[in-house]
């Protein structure tokens, strides 16, 4: 699991709090040894009434031909969950968007003026990471509309579920209780690339091994979390592009990995990343000439926010 060097450096002020933790376990006579083989319960925890706000952010890079960046796109959403009922065992969220304002420019650099997108403002639902099945994403997407920006919003919505799914440790069959411990997640739990017609048809997606491992221990915010650190390689994704009338087959190939960082106290999401490689080949013009080809570079962060955080959000 080399790949995850990059947590080195983006916990670097984790790794000095968790010296600091360390430290306070010993001066209680708990040695940090056995601190850390012990089992952690990363379930999450929620009453009745129980509301977490987030922010989550997404930064797609669209590479040319000389691997430099062409394009910018930033989505910034703003939304509530807040657990409202237990039916059959299943936990359900109502989910409340406050809103997602989508910025672009060429090339590479900061984003200086913002469009909220609409349809988002108030955008609701109810859901169960339990009802999300590999061919079907539980919400209601008929108001929608059928664009590249609500094509975006929808990859917005799995986003921000996915890491749901990935901290979900009932689904590595207790084999993810201890640090260190990696586990398989097995595939019929992973989300796949669904239809979004007109613009997107005939997906099919196939999930690369999903490896997830129970990496450590830091301070976010002041609270204990764990840090779940995933990887996937070498997805595959096979689609139809419509557009001018024209039917485009689109292959693309994706790898992907990041971490969520997991409250010890509640089990909630306190923080997480994904970073993402997507190359795709287009057959753009039907036996004539060279296929299109594109490389992406997506990078999502989410990160909890306190209540009086998110009602300054303008």
């Amino acid at each position: 699991m080399a790949c995850f060097n990059c947590l080195r450096t983006g916990y670097a002020v984790g790794i000095s709090a968790l010296l600091t933790l360390s430290s306070t376990l010993c001066c209680q006579d708990t040695g940090v040894k056995e601190f850390m083989e012990r089992p952690f319960d990363l379930r999450p925890e929620y009453g009745a009434g129980d509301t977490d706000f987030y922010h989550i952010r997404t930064v797609y890079l669209e590479m040319n031909d000389s691997g430099e960046v062409a394009h910018t796109r930033v989505l910034d959403g703003y939304y509530s969950r807040e657990m409202v009922r237990i039916e059959s065992g299943k936990r359900y969220d109502r989910f409340v968007w406050k809103y997602v304002r989508q910025g672009h420019r060429q090339g590479k650099g900061e984003m200086n003026e913002y469009t909220i997108l609409p349809f988002t403002k108030d955008f609701r639902y109810e859901l169960s990471v339990d009802d999300w099945q590999p061919s079907h994403f539980p919400v209601d997407l008929s108001l929608i509309p059928k664009t590249m920006e609500g094509w975006l919003f929808v990859v917005k919505l799995i986003d921000a579920h996915t890491f749901d799914v990935i901290a979900n440790t009932d689904a590595y069959r207790g084999k993810l209780e201890r640090v260190g411990d990696t586990a398989l997640m097995p595939a019929d739990g992973i989300p796949v690339v669904m239809d979004f017609p007109p613009l997107f048809t005939d997906t099919h997606f196939t999930n690369a091994p999903f490896y997830t491992t129970f990496y450590g221990v830091t301070l976010y915010g002041g609270e204990p979390c764990g840090i779940l650190a995933f990887r996937a390689d070498d997805n595959r994704l096979r689609m139809v592009v419509n557009v001018m009338d024209m039917k485009l087959p689109t292959d693309a190939v994706s790898y992907y990995w990041g971490d969520v960082l997991v409250s010890l106290e509640t089990g909630r999401i306190a923080s997480a990343r994904i970073r993402e490689r997507v190359d795709s080949i287009t057959q753009a013009f039907i036996h004539v000439g060279a296929p299109m080809r594109q490389v992406v570079l997506r990078e999502i962060t989410m990160e909890r926010l306190e209540p009086e955080e998110y009602e300054q959000v303008e």
